[in-house]
């Protein structure tokens, strides 16, 4: 292909003259009183501009003694429909320009056995992998189990979602929990159809149910459910300390030794224990005894007995002073006497 070169040419294109007829015309050899069709200069510059075009579209500098430039620069700018894509030089930014995201594309055919799963996340590693060998799919690696199949990576929140489907056709997934490949979640079994079907219509053969499951389930409400079951009204009670509740053994909570307590779910509160006691009845100033607690909110009653039996049995007077301590006199002038006493409280 090259453009005329001969003496007459000149190297500026004319000026195109003015168009004449809209109406397509062809050439004639002419005849019946009408000439022979002149094309003139402007039509053989316009179909020269034309097909060097076309060479520079492709980046083909014309050569006099290439008859083919033309051919060569259509292969290169147009698809070859008989190479069915093959012919296509950017297969990747083909697909891109398609609307096809990177997570349709097909990456390496075959997962290396050495290639562990957790470095699969991220752009440029979205896609579609495979593994065909099962001793290949292993825990080390980070497979879900170790069965062959076909890995998808697809963007998700962080790095992405990964799927693997095994040759026996259970589904596995996880989700990346960063943005550098290092945190994965745990992988999850997704139940297969035929699962779902047994669990939803519940075949009821000698295999899947006892004869009481069956009975159960072909129960038409809740409610008839409770009664088979025979679970009563407790049943349907919440755990706490209030109305309708039932209390667990938190609201028991106590202390179990010599100066002790225990916790009612009501709010009341029992204490107890031993103290000596200081002579000298009314006048004297007495002890100090702190409860095992504080009462959070005020005693309610105390009494404290002698813990011996003996000649001389002391009376004991007990004082409420405030929701820490009360005083505990005893009503001899000498001696130590020890005094047991309990309070109620809440």
């Amino acid at each position: 292909m090259f453009h005329v070169d001969n003496n007459s040419a000149v190297p500026v294109m004319p000026a195109v003259k003015p168009v004449v007829s809209a109406v397509t015309s062809f050439f004639t050899e002419g005849g019946n009183g009408v000439p022979p069709t002149y094309p003139g200069p402007d039509w053989f510059n316009i179909i020269q501009s034309e097909l060097l075009a076309v060479l520079a579209a492709a980046g083909i500098t014309p050569d006099k003694a290439n008859n083919v430039q033309l051919l060569a620069a259509m292969r290169a700018l147009f698809l070859d429909t008989s190479q069915n894509g093959a012919d296509i030089q950017d297969k990747a930014l083909f697909l891109q320009n398609l609307g096809l995201s990177d997570a349709f594309l097909i990456k390496e055919k075959y997962l290396p056995a050495s290639l562990n799963l957790n470095t699969l996340g991220g752009e440029g590693k979205y896609g579609i992998y495979a593994q065909p060998v099962t001793n290949n799919a292993t825990t080390a690696n980070n497979y879900p189990t170790a069965e062959a199949g076909a890995l998808l990576v697809t963007p998700s929140a962080n790095n992405g979602m990964q799927i693997y489907i095994t040759l026996s056709g259970h589904l596995w997934s996880r989700i990346s929990l960063d943005n550098a490949n290092t945190q994965w979640s745990q992988w999850v079994r997704q139940a297969l159809k035929a699962e779902l079907d047994d669990g939803l219509n519940l075949k009821f053969d000698s295999s899947s149910l006892s004869s009481s499951g069956k009975a159960l389930v072909a129960k038409n409400s809740v409610s008839d459910m409770r009664t088979y079951l025979q679970l009563l009204s407790a049943a349907q009670r919440d755990v706490g300390t209030g109305a309708n509740q039932i209390p667990d053994m938190n609201a028991f909570s106590g202390s179990i030794v010599s100066k002790g307590y225990q916790k009612l779910p009501g709010g009341l509160i029992i204490q107890w224990g031993i103290n000596n006691a200081s002579v000298g009845g009314t006048s004297g100033n007495g002890e100090d005894v702190p409860y095992a607690i504080p009462f959070p909110n005020g005693c309610l009653s105390l009494t404290a007995t002698f813990d011996n039996g003996g000649p001389v049995i002391p009376s004991a007077a007990a004082s409420l002073v405030d929701n820490v301590y009360f005083k505990l006199r005893c009503s001899e002038a000498s001696g130590s006497y020890i005094f047991r006493w309990i309070a109620l409280g809440f």
